[in-house]
């Protein structure tokens, strides 16, 4: 998990570089055939690496939202650091399936609530709520307009 962890933040240090982002997803690739390979179900000859990229972010996305959560409101980060985190956040968002997304909607929202905490992130914060509502299907968003207003 932790050279996910790694691998997701520099996504989000990769989001203006489309060459270098299909390398790093390539190498989350290569965690989740890593992560597969013990196991008696997978075959990863049989398996897309877009599939396999979904399950590993699937998998660890709660323990990488606790990585970016605290990264983002860390005194020890600056800016630009919790601007990459954001960027990262909605990498993994984009990486989500719709039905996905949703049960991770919780705890999605709160750490982009508070990334509206800082004045500087505002901006990039908004980017990433506009990726995350329109990620998720038009069913789900009733219950949580009034919080996204």
């Amino acid at each position: 998990v932790e050279l996910s962890k790694l691998l997701v933040i520099r996504l989000g240090e990769t989001e203006d570089d489309l060459i270098e982002q299909e390398k790093v997803k390539k190498a989350l690739e290569i965690v989740a055939k890593v992560k597969e390979g013990g196991s008696n179900q997978s075959n990863s000859n049989q398996r897309s690496s877009s599939s396999l990229l979904t399950r590993l972010i699937e998998s660890d996305f709660l323990e990488m939202m606790d990585f970016l959560s605290h990264a983002l409101v860390s005194s020890d980060e600056n800016m630009d650091q919790k601007r990459k985190v954001l960027k990262s956040l909605k990498a993994l968002i984009i990486l989500l399936s719709k039905t996905r997304l949703n049960s991770y909607r919780p705890k999605i929202m709160v750490t982009l609530k508070n990334a509206l905490h800082f004045p500087k992130l505002v901006k990039a914060a908004c980017f990433v709520w506009y990726t995350f509502i329109t990620g998720l299907d038009v069913k789900d968003l009733g219950p949580i307009m009034s919080q996204v207003i």
